[in-house]
């Protein structure tokens, strides 16, 4: 369109179905619509991105020669590139379209007032309008991006992330904040649904990755700085000391010395470790660290080191260096749910354990029968969506506020798993599962269940308003075993009573704390505090 050419405006509403059009007059707003300035052609249709109703818009464009295309409908963020790619195909420029939300905007939020929602629609319509007089043919341009991209996490999704772009010749940075790789991924011992084991399929990535010429890797280094545009980011890391430098080859010695004993977070605090650990056999780095939080430098870590001491320094040192970089990956994982005190009888009864500290207890358990606390399991119980699916007014709100009222998605295949291979390790012991919901996400996922209903698990389903309670047993002779009460909707809500030896709480996940890096790469959190995805 020429500067001296006259907008002409075609200007649509979409019924969307009804979304709209049981509450707003569609009809009554085009015909106000219909009287304005430019306005050459007004038309309301059930369904605007269907294929009809943009081939509507096209033969308008053609027919009158339209130049300018208002469409009031659902929000932008759906159908806003649809209608730029229907007036592109009918040979206008895509950003001499303009899209009002009537829906989200106005529909939804004003069902019991048609009037007035007609009456809006008719204002957001008309400003519509205006600013679609005032739009200029834009054509894209392309930017030239530095072929450097940061990873931000070193668990398996920037691990995957780091290898898929190194490998198309673009340099990778990957940080990670702790003192080594592999995430939550490495705390498992085999996945689903492949039943693979986790440790390899990790280790192959790792050896990928640390092999590969374009990727470098910091442990311990945080993003704390972020400048710039698209393509041309400046970033500042901080980097922590590790207290020991490559090439060291006293490990063992070294840990032995180290007389400080603290609870092992690898293993949820089953074991312990010392305040110069490494993660796990074979993990990577294959370097010690100094846990600084802990370490009360006391030097005995030094003795008997001879000529390697050189390689060894007790004081943190952090430093910062910065990079430029074209793009950056937030791969920043989640943490677990912590049970509030007394959730459950958690903290209260030592037999009261999550599912993640189960699964290292069978990783770490090689006995012919399940044992905790030096006694044998003989009856053990699951209660699924703890941390998950909460009720205001029920559950204790988080730090912030707020109650997590999303389901997480991995927890009840995560418990099925753990059910099937308790059963399959230890054939005697009897297995209860209390659930609100079984949700098997994913292709395979549900064939979990049914193995464990073939494998004599007993499911109990609660509601969320009559949750398991859970108590001594009244007739444990001093045993530490619980009672877990709970009426069974499978069983038109009898009460039933299940006396276990151990009590496994299937815990939710939760976005870890990166409030830093949300406020320095200004990106959004949703509503369950996980970041939004660019395409959800």
């Amino acid at each position: 369109m020429s500067e001296k050419e006259e907008p002409r405006v075609g200007v649509y509403t979409c019924h969307c179905g009804g979304n709209i059009s049981d509450v707003v007059r569609c009809e009554r707003v085009m015909t106000a619509l219909k009287k304005l300035d430019n306005v050459v052609v007004s038309r309301t249709d059930m369904s605007m991105c269907s294929d009809a109703g943009q081939a509507m818009v096209e033969a308008d464009i053609a027919e009158y020669g339209l130049n300018r295309i208002v469409i009031g409908a659902c929000s932008p963020s759906l159908h806003e590139q649809t209608f730029r790619g229907t007036v592109a195909r009918a040979g206008l420029n895509p950003y001499l379209y303009h899209h009002v939300g009537i829906r989200e905007q106005n529909s939804w939020v004003h069902k019991d007032d048609r009037e007035g929602a007609t009456q809006k629609a008719i204002r957001l319509m008309a400003a519509g309008i205006a600013k679609a007089r005032l739009l200029d043919p834009l054509e894209p341009i392309r930017l030239s991006a530095k072929r450097h991209a940061l990873i931000i996490g070193g668990g398996i999704a920037g691990l995957r992330a780091a290898w898929d772009i190194a490998r198309r010749g673009i340099q990778v940075t990957l940080i990670e904040k702790s003192p080594f790789l592999g995430g939550h991924m490495a705390q498992l011992e085999s996945v689903f649904p492949t039943g693979e084991a986790a440790r390899g399929t990790l280790h192959d990535l790792i050896d990928k990755v640390t092999g590969h010429p374009n990727v470098t890797i910091h442990t311990r280094a945080e993003l704390v700085g972020m400048s710039g545009y698209v393509g041309d980011y400046q970033a500042t890391i901080r980097q922590q000391s590790r207290g020991i430098k490559e090439g060291f080859t006293g490990i063992d010695k070294l840990i032995e010395n180290c007389p400080l004993e603290v609870p092992d977070e690898f293993n949820y605090g089953l074991t312990k470790r010392k305040a110069i650990y490494t993660a796990y056999p074979g993990c990577y780095p294959p370097t010690p660290a100094v846990d600084w939080e802990n370490c009360n430098k006391c030097g005995d870590c030094l003795k008997s080191l001879n000529g390697e001491r050189g390689l060894i320094s007790l004081e943190n040192e952090p430093h910062d260096f910065d990079l430029t970089v074209g793009a950056v990956v937030v791969a920043t994982g989640f943490r677990l749910y912590e049970p509030a005190q007394g959730e459950y009888g958690y903290g209260e009864f030592p037999e009261v354990i999550t599912l993640a500290q189960l699964i290292r207890l069978l990783a770490l358990n090689g006995e012919k029968e399940l044992v905790w606390n030096g006694r044998t399991v003989h009856n053990l119980a699951f209660i699924h969506c703890v941390g998950s699916r909460q009720i205001d007014g029920i559950n204790e709100p988080q730090p912030d506020g707020q109650v997590n009222n999303y389901c997480s998605r991995v927890c009840c295949t995560a418990t099925l798993h753990a059910a099937n291979e308790l059963r399959e390790r230890f054939p005697a012991i009897n297995l209860y599962d209390f659930y609100e919901d079984i949700r098997t996400y994913g292709r395979g996922h549900e064939e979990y269940y049914t193995e464990a209903s073939k494998n004599m698990v007993r499911f109990l389903r609660f509601h969320d308003d009559e949750l398991p309670r859970v108590t001594p047993d009244p007739y444990a002779n001093g045993t530490g075993a619980l009672l877990v009460t709970a009426k069974d909707y499978l069983t038109w809500g009898q009460e039933i009573d299940a006396p276990v030896d151990l009590v496994v709480l299937a815990t939710g996940v939760m976005p870890n704390p990166i409030d830093d890096i949300i406020k320095l790469l200004k990106v959004s959190p949703g509503t369950d505090r996980f970041l939004l995805e660019v395409h959800p």
